[in-house]
């Protein structure tokens, strides 16, 4: 009997410690879940929070541009901060043509410049808008304006390739500046001045950056072309078509008076390096 008991007790102790060691397997495994997921949730949560603040690195990069553009010389700096994503700085990127043209004449004139872009770009596990998701959140979708208000900066959030990009990139203004009116001799004729406005972002080498950094933009000179030249007259209007990459659109500027149209292209050379 005694030996009868002693196996007993053998085998219940057994029983115990197998218990024990299912148990703590268990709650090994149910901890490494949970560590698991709480680290995912906390690098997920991380990483859509670095999108929002370089989102608004991106609305500060447009108001740097448009503060330092035409003041040759002038500079800011705008502050960075990217682990999970990173920032491209393409240079040449983009080919922006504008053909000019007045209603009463079938020959155009076509001016072209290349400029850079700033590109952020992280992957969708952090932010996901779906493939083809686009949405401007600086200006519009359209390459020119003759607003007096809207800015020249265009940026938007483009998905694809399961990643979540920000593009910014310069657009195009034109509008009718002035009418002087000229004499030669006894005759006198009225000249229509349309100014043509262009930001060339100038990106010495592409490259991608990531951590703690400031990007710096300085206007290094601003060149005014004069390079179209027409005879117009009143009801007539000037046609500006600008290209940028794959979209196009035009702005129509009315001509009142008689005599000549000037088109003066404008080009401010601005420069973005870390």
């Amino acid at each position: 009997m005694s030996k009868t008991r002693t196996l007993k007790d053998c085998r219940r102790a057994v029983s115990y410690a197998i218990s024990a060691v299912i148990i703590a397997g268990t709650t090994i495994a149910l901890v490494v879940v949970a560590l698991t997921y709480a680290y995912q949730t906390i690098e997920q949560q991380q990483g859509a929070s670095e999108y929002k603040v370089v989102k608004n690195s991106f609305l500060a990069l447009d108001d740097a541009v448009a503060s330092t553009a035409w003041k040759a010389g002038s500079s800011r700096s705008v502050r960075f901060s990217v682990s999970r994503g990173e920032l491209w700085l393409l240079k040449d990127e983009l080919s922006i043509t504008v053909n000019v043209t007045t209603s009463n004449n079938p020959t155009s004139f076509s001016f072209q410049i290349q400029s850079g872009i700033v590109k952020y770009s992280i992957s969708s596990k952090y932010v996901n808008f779906g493939e083809d998701y686009e949405e401007y959140f600086v200006g519009e979708n359209i390459t020119v304006t003759n607003s007096s208000t809207a800015g020249f900066g265009r940026a938007y959030i483009k998905g694809a390739g399961g990643r979540v990009n920000l593009i910014f990139y310069p657009a195009v203004k034109a509008m009718k500046t002035s009418v002087v009116q000229v004499k030669e001799g006894s005759d006198s004729y009225n000249v229509t001045y349309v100014d043509v406005w262009l930001i060339e972002l100038d990106i010495e080498r592409t490259s991608i950056v990531r951590g703690e950094f400031d990007l710096k933009v300085e206007c290094m000179n601003i060149t005014t072309l004069q390079n179209f030249d027409s005879t117009v007259s009143e009801g007539d209007y000037c046609t500006v078509n600008v290209q940028i990459g794959d979209l196009e659109s035009s702005v129509n500027i009315p001509i009142n008076h008689n005599g000549r149209m000037v088109v003066n292209f404008i080009v401010s050379e601005v420069r973005v390096e870390i």
